[in-house]
This record gives structure tokens, sequence and C-alpha cells, in this order.
């Protein structure tokens, strides 16, 4: 067999510049570490089912991630430990870095494009014409670098960037305002456990009331100074007081559930002996903030109104770089490549080639595509800005609302207080006159029942008005700020 009149023989005596075998192997090395190094990076847990045996152990011996809960647990503690705890705020903060890191993505093509290519071939059983014969099999082997660099393309580049840092503050302000609705849920929970746990001390005492009224009254049965049916109502009623007890201590056991849920412990269990600080009762008057103060103060802070804002911002960059395919793009583009047929080894006089140049690409019909894909995001930006107007009109419904519920709330538990204040009185001369044959037991029953009815109100009153002011300054996102930064807003509905 013949050597192919085409192939170039190696040159004899002359120096080679670089062994093409092992420009191979580099290259490959660089490619794969190149691959593997995203991989170690991004190191995850493996995904598996926790123990639920484990989590059993945990409610019971008491959990570790319970330990720094204080006792009793106040309502500013129980924010903080939801702050910190909740991993639904762990997923938000995740989607902020992955926001953030979109900015960098879309960075990188401000940047030239360098490639570095490398191979080797064998061909073999080639047959000619004007030959004697077949032509022997042979190598080829190439190396080479090439240089891209993008530099305009109808500022399609800055304003995709620009979109992705608006889209970045859009998701901090949705992880904001996933903050915001966990501490509205965590004081709501707080609140009705206070309040189960009110329902249960009035349970208590009324049990205990007719406890003492049912021993009184064997006692005069006993002495022929009752009947029979008067003993049989008091303890019917210290039953019903039974009942209504264990009904608030089911209300308060999933009431501790779902604050421990909100709070991202482990095994959705508080610590057995963990008790809540009673709600301080209001001194004085609680004056009603105005309401241009707290829609303004809303519509600069409530993380909701902010990401609309932004995604607003955002389709307004997207529609800026979707015009930029009417523009023609121009790249820089460069080339060194050195490839040799029969050996591996290169020399630069006879492999090596070069090139440079512009590259101009116009597409100057695309079918319509570019005005209809305008239209579309044109669209998406009046529709954010329906949005918008929607959602102030929503926030500035829940700020009045707010402030007729705190209006009301703080007359209804002034009242609340002179209702009980006179119930008490009533109920405790109602019992000498029974006592003293003066009146009847209905009458006893009545003031009884009146007295643990305004007990109840006065308790849900109390807690009602805390709620109502923790609620405004959760629709203003006062709640929210006053965590962010404790010196910047005061709270909402102050006493006076």
């Amino acid at each position: 067999m013949k050597p192919h009149p085409a192939i170039p023989q190696p040159a004899r005596g002359r120096r080679p510049r670089f062994h093409g075998a092992v420009l191979v192997r580099l290259g490959g090395i660089a490619l794969v570490l190149a691959c593997r190094a995203p991989l170690r990076a991004a190191s995850f847990p493996p995904l598996t089912r926790p123990n639920v045996a484990r989590l059993i152990a945990a409610e019971r011996d008491g959990a570790a991630d319970t330990a720094t809960l204080p006792s009793p647990l106040t309502l500013e503690a129980a924010k903080t430990a939801a702050l910190r705890g909740n991993p639904g705020l762990a997923a938000a903060a995740a989607r902020v870095r992955a926001a953030s890191a979109l900015v960098l993505e879309n960075s990188a093509a401000f940047y030239p494009t360098v490639t570095a290519t490398a191979g080797a071939s064998r061909t073999q059983d080639i047959r000619t014409r004007g030959t004697d014969g077949d032509v022997d099999p042979y190598e080829t082997y190439s190396a080479g670098v090439a240089v891209s660099w993008l530099v305009f393309d109808g500022f399609n580049r800055r304003f995709r960037t620009l979109a992705a840092k608006y889209n970045r503050q859009a998701t901090v302000f949705l992880r904001d305002e996933a903050r915001r609705l966990l501490l509205k849920a965590v004081t709501v929970a707080y609140h009705n456990a206070l309040l189960a746990a009110d329902n249960m001390r009035i349970s208590r005492q009324d049990a205990e009331f007719n406890r003492q009224l049912t021993r009184e009254a064997q006692k005069r049965l006993e002495a022929g100074a009752a009947a029979r049916s008067e003993v049989l109502n008091f303890e019917i009623r210290a039953a019903r007081a039974d009942f209504r007890l264990l009904s608030a201590e089911e209300a308060l056991n999933i009431t501790r559930i779902v604050l421990a849920e909100l709070l991202g412990l482990s095994g959705a269990v508080l610590p057995a002996d963990l008790v809540f600080a009673p709600v301080a009762d209001v001194k004085g008057a609680v004056e009603l903030p105005p309401l241009e103060r707290e829609v303004t103060f809303a519509f600069s802070h409530r993380p909701d109104l902010l990401e609309i804002e932004q995604r607003i911002q955002e389709a307004r960059a997207v529609l800026t770089a979707t015009r930029s395919a009417f523009w023609p793009q121009v790249s820089l583009e460069a080339a060194y490549d050195e490839s040799r047929q029969g050996s591996p080894v290169f020399h630069d006089e006879e492999d090596a080639a070069s090139s440079a140049g512009i590259v101009l690409r116009w597409d100057l019909f695309s079918g319509g595509s570019t005005r209809f894909a305008c239209r579309r995001v044109a669209e998406q930006v009046r529709a954010a800005l329906a949005d918008l107007d929607q959602q102030r009109i929503r926030v500035i419904s829940e700020v009045r609302q707010q402030l007729e519920h705190l209006r009301v709330v703080r007359s209804q538990l002034q009242l609340q207080k002179r209702i009980y204040a006179m119930t008490v009185q009533t109920r405790d001369l109602v019992r000498i006159e029974y006592l003293a044959g003066r009146a009847s037991l209905t009458r006893l029953n009545e003031a009884q029942a009146d007295l643990v009815r305004a007990d109840g109100n006065l308790a849900r009153a109390r807690i009602q008005l805390r709620q109502s002011m923790e609620d405004l300054n959760a629709v203003t996102g006062r709640d929210l700020a006053r965590y962010d930064s404790p010196e910047s807003a005061p709270t909402a509905g102050k006493e006076k």
C-alpha cells in the first residue's frame, strides 16, 4: 500500500512545537474538571424520610429545638423564634439566592467566550482513482482555541441583567411578605392560646363555685331545708363547667400544636412545661392613628405592594430587551488551530492556521415573532399595573377595617369591665340572699351564668384589643419593619 500523495509527511530535522497527544490529554482533563467542579460545589443532603420514632421520643423527652424557648413564652419571643426556625422562610431565602445567581448568570454575557478544542481521528479503507491500489490508513490530529465576543446586541444583555436585578428584589419582597404573614399567624395563634387558657380558668372557677353550692345544698338537704333537686341542679352545672373545661383544654392543645408548627419545631410540639405569658391589660385609652399616616406607611412598606412594583419594572426591562431583536448583533471572533495528518507532532510553519474578524448578524424577517413578543410583554406590564391598583385598594380597605375594629373593641373593653364588676357584685349578693332564703334557685343560676358569660367576654375583649392592635401593625407592614429595624417604626395604636 502506498501513502496518499495529499497527506503531508513529518518534516525531518525540525523541532516540533508541541505534541498533539499531550494537548488532547490536557484538554480532556480540563473538560472533566470543568464538568465536575459545579457538582462538588452544589452538595445537597440526602433525601430521606424523618424517623418518626425519634420525633415521638423527642415529644416525650423534650425536643432539642425547643431548648431556646423561654417559659413563660412572650409574644415577642414567639415571633423571634418563628423568624429563626420556620422552614418556609429558609425556602424563601434560597429563592433569593437563586435570583441573585440569575443576575450573575446574565452578567456573564458581557464577557467573551473562550473555547478550546482538541481531536484525533483515524481514516482507513480509502479507495481512490488514478492510483496503483489502496491508500494506507492515516490519523488526523488537531487542537485549537477560539474567542468570540459579542460587542453589540441592541442592549439586550443590559436590560436582561436589569430585569434579573428587579426579579431579585421582587423575590426579596416575596420573602418579606412570607415573614409578614408568618408574624401575623403567630400573633393569632398566641392570642388564641391565651383565650383558651382564660376559658379554662373561667370553667374551673365555675365548676368550683357550683361544687361549693352542691356541698351547701347537701347540708341543707340533710337538715330538711332544701330539696333533692337543688343538689342535682348544682351537680349538673358543675358537670357542664367540666365539659366546657375539656373543650377549652382541647382548643389550647390544638393551638399549641399550630404554634409549634409555625415556630418550625420538628415534632410540631411545644415543651409540656411551657406556659404563655399573660397579656397585660391596656392602661389608659388607645389612640387611633390617622388613616392617612397608616395608608402612607403601608404603601411604602407592605412587601406585597413593593413586590408588584418590582415586577412592573422587571416587565418593562424585559420589554426593552425584547425590542433589541430589531437590531443587529455584532461580534468579534478570532481562532487559532493546529492540524496535522499522519503524525501527532505539530509545526507552526506548516500546521498552524489563525483567523480574526467581525461578524454581523441581523434577522430581517422572522414572521413577526419579535413584534408579537413585544405585544405580549407590554400586556403583561398593563396587567401588573392593574394588579398594583387593585392591591392598593385592598390595602386601604384592610387599614380602614382594622381602624374601625380597633375603635369598636376599645369601647367594648371598657363596657365589659363595667359589666364584669357589676356582675360579680350581683352574683355575690344573690348568693347571700339564696343562702338566707330570700332568693330563688333560678335567680342564683341566672346570676352565676351572667358572671361566667361576663368573665369570658372580658377576657375575649382584652385579647381582641391586643389582637386588633397587632393586626393594624400587620396590615400596614409596621410589625415587619419593627423587626427589621426596631427603631425605624413606632407601633400603631399607642396607649395614651
